[in-house]
């Protein structure tokens, strides 16, 4: 497949930037957008993408994104984050916008005590959660559970005596070093805390992988980087300790550790473990996945790995890995995302080197690259998540004119601005062209599906809705697995256009026809899910649903 190459280009000068609100000047919007370039070369596996790009230097100077796009990385919704003042601006740093378990979004923030946000699906602020009693909420994680209770990280410091233990430049520890580690805090909807399982009563103290230790009257012992629920346990990977381990939810106790001084695995299908690792979670099928950052870029290229546990014999089998063909290191950040088609998304964090990388490679099972992003420098995501959602994004449909040669965008939004930077809520189409318009939505912006006019004498082209009528496409057999016959109504013996799309709306097959003679299709190399067909004729269209098994 060739590649195609989309690409948002943005003039961003240093202290340009400004807060953006509904009742901020249109014209400065997509100003605001921080620019990315996609690589298509395959057919990107299902999902929207969820990302929270910002700058590798200079956090005052450049904004943050939280955006939102789809399957093959189409920005649906973004919003700049920051606070307005005369100057300078300065920015948000935040991070880690996601879909959680229960089909709210969140982000996170460094405003005092930092908190998480929580949006709703019109992407308002609907709640926010902090960690219970100690200095820090921490940026790298949080869940909820099917009660509605939050999964926090939360940070504290305290004081030790490291003095038996030596420094990465065999320095002596300090008889009171400052210990910072990490408290995983379960928080009730109404905010009381419910349990609490702290780090540093289950990992010693010199199990820290010293090559995270400089400064011997500071350690950062732990750096837990995710959590994750698992039936009665939780799932945490901890940086400087090289270790994914695993505790009961009730009890407190480890009943596992993967790789780091403490692992009780042994290794096969690989000659060594990952190191300062991020974001461990599971496969449908219930294997361990991670994104190995490889020592911080200091020995190994950073790679995506996937292990079958066997808790019974002790064993961690490699079942599945993926590294860039360029060898990218990656120096901290990063994570990776099993896609329900088998596909991999890696976020490669803070690569090395940080010219000519992507910092996101989407694989297919077999390890061909189908899709990256790359971000212009200076900026990287912390993570990145491809998730379905369980509610439809309801982006505002344009309308026509012929006669005024017009596109019009709904009413009862505060802000309107086109890709053409016109302002307003009708533009006049003078112009053959792609035309697109983003709207205020919550705390962001969202954008309208661009429309192709290729004759401005015809603008309604382009958006011709012809009659559905849903549920009366008759499929079989249905499930499937090999193949699929469509009765093509009598309706449509004119002429007819078969699409396949899956639930994103990503087309996968295109076929067209005369006449009512049934129609088959193989359905052998489609991955297994639900897929929407739609047969159209010149006034009606016909929908139908096939599960291909």
């Amino acid at each position: 497949m060739d590649r195609i190459y989309i690409r948002w280009l943005v003039i961003c000068l240093l202290g340009g930037f400004f807060a953006l609100s509904p009742s901020s000047s249109p014209a400065q919007l997509l100003s605001k957008l921080i620019p990315y370039e996609v690589d298509l070369k395959g057919t990107p596996g299902p999902g929207y993408i969820f990302t929270s790009p910002r700058s590798s230097v200079l956090y005052d100077d450049f904004p943050t994104n939280l955006m939102l796009m789809d399957s093959a990385a189409n920005l649906i919704w973004f919003a700049p984050m920051g606070q307005s003042q005369s100057a300078p601006f300065y920015n948000i740093t935040a991070t880690d916008f996601k879909v959680l378990s229960d089909g709210r979004l969140a982000y996170w923030t460094p405003e005092h005590p930092r908190f998480w946000y929580i949006l709703n699906q019109d992407f308002e602020v609907m709640d926010s959660v902090t960690c219970n009693n100690y200095e820090s909420t921490d940026e790298h994680d949080l869940d909820v559970d099917a009660d509605g209770n939050y999964i926090l990280i939360c940070d504290t410091t305290v004081f030790r005596d490291a003095s038996g233990m030596l420094t990465r430049d065999s320095l002596q520890g300090s008889t009171s070093c400052a210990v910072s580690y990490q408290i995983v805090q379960e928080v009730a909807p109404g905010g009381q805390t419910l349990r609490e399982w702290h780090s540093l009563d289950h990992i010693a103290l010199n199990e820290t992988d010293i090559v995270h230790w400089g400064n011997p009257s500071w350690m950062d012992h732990t750096h837990m980087n995710s959590t994750l629920l698992d039936g009665d346990g939780i799932i945490v990977s901890s940086r400087n300790l090289g270790e994914i381990t695993r505790y009961d939810r009730q009890t407190g106790q480890v009943t596992w550790r993967l790789g780091g001084v403490g692992n009780m695995f042994t290794l096969i299908g690989d000659s060594v473990f990952f190191s300062a690792q991020h974001d461990a979670n599971l496969t449908s099928e219930g294997n361990l996945y991670l994104f190995d950052n490889g020592t911080a870029g200091a020995k190994y290229v950073a790679r995506y790995l996937e292990y079958e546990l066997d808790t019974v014999n002790w064993t961690a089998t490699l079942v599945r890995s993926h590294d860039h063909p360029a060898g990218y290191l990656s120096k901290f950040m990063g994570n990776a995302i099993h896609l329900s088609n088998y596909n991999v998304i890696v976020n490669w964090g803070g690569e090395a080197p940080e010219d000519s990388i992507r910092e996101i490679t989407e694989f297919a099972p077999n390890g061909d690259i189908v899709m990256e992003i790359n971000y212009y420098d200076p900026f990287f995501s912390y993570r990145v998540h491809k998730e379905p959602l369980p509610w439809e994004i309801e982006r505002p449909e344009l309308n026509c004119d012929n006669g005024a040669q017009t596109l019009s965008a709904p009413a009862g939004y505060d802000l309107y601005e086109w890709n053409t930077g016109d302002t307003s809520q009708t533009i006049t189409v003078s112009a053959p062209g792609t035309y697109q318009v983003w709207v205020n939505k919550g705390i962001g912006f969202l954008s309208s599906a661009p429309v192709t006019i290729t004759d401005v004498n015809d603008v309604c082209l382009a958006l011709a809705r012809p009659e559905e009528v849903r549920g009366s496409l008759s499929v079989a057999p249905n499930p499937t697995r090999d193949r699929v016959t469509i009765e093509v109504p009598a309706a449509l013996a004119r002429g007819w256009e078969l699409t396949v799309s899956d639930p994103l709306g990503r087309i996968v097959a295109q076929m067209e026809g005369r006449g009512v003679e049934d129609v088959e299709m193989q359905t052998a190399k489609w991955i297994p899910g639900v897929y929407v067909l739609r047969l159209q004729g010149e006034n009606q269209r016909f929908v139908g649903k096939v599960v291909r098994w």
